[in-house]
């Protein structure tokens, strides 16, 4: 929630322009003033300003999932991390060959058995 701006009253805006009208250190500025403004890049040595590189491409992207809520339960009940850890098995699960057979642990009856990944809609088999 956004935090309402309270904004002076006649009296405090008074008080703040008399304020600022008493400080020599840093005038108001007049057209003269701004007509005859330089770029810093102009005025300072070289080296001093550096310029931002290109922007990093963001490691992770935000997505919207939906899961089976004993599935959810399961990985938050793993603790802190568990959105990373979930990550982790997602990239692990896309990287298997489809004919691979992986090892699922049904966490209800606690047999493990062997399956076959469906292939990944969309995704080229190498």
């Amino acid at each position: 929630m956004r935090a309402k701006v309270k904004m002076p009253s006649a009296r405090e805006e008074a008080a703040i322009q008399h304020g600022l009208a008493q400080d020599a250190d840093n005038p108001e500025w007049t057209a003269a003033d701004f007509a005859s403004a330089r770029p810093a890049a102009e005025m300072l040595p070289a080296g001093l300003i550096r310029r931002r590189g290109p922007g990093k491409r963001p490691a992770k992207v935000p997505v919207t999932l939906k899961l089976a809520p004993d599935a959810l339960a399961a990985l938050r009940n793993t603790g802190a991390g568990w959105q990373t850890r979930a990550a982790e098995v997602l990239a692990t699960y896309a990287q298997l060959p489809s004919s691979r057979p992986i090892k699922v642990i049904d966490t209800i009856t606690g047999s493990d058995k062997p399956v076959t990944r469906p292939p990944l809609l969309g995704r080229r088999e190498r």
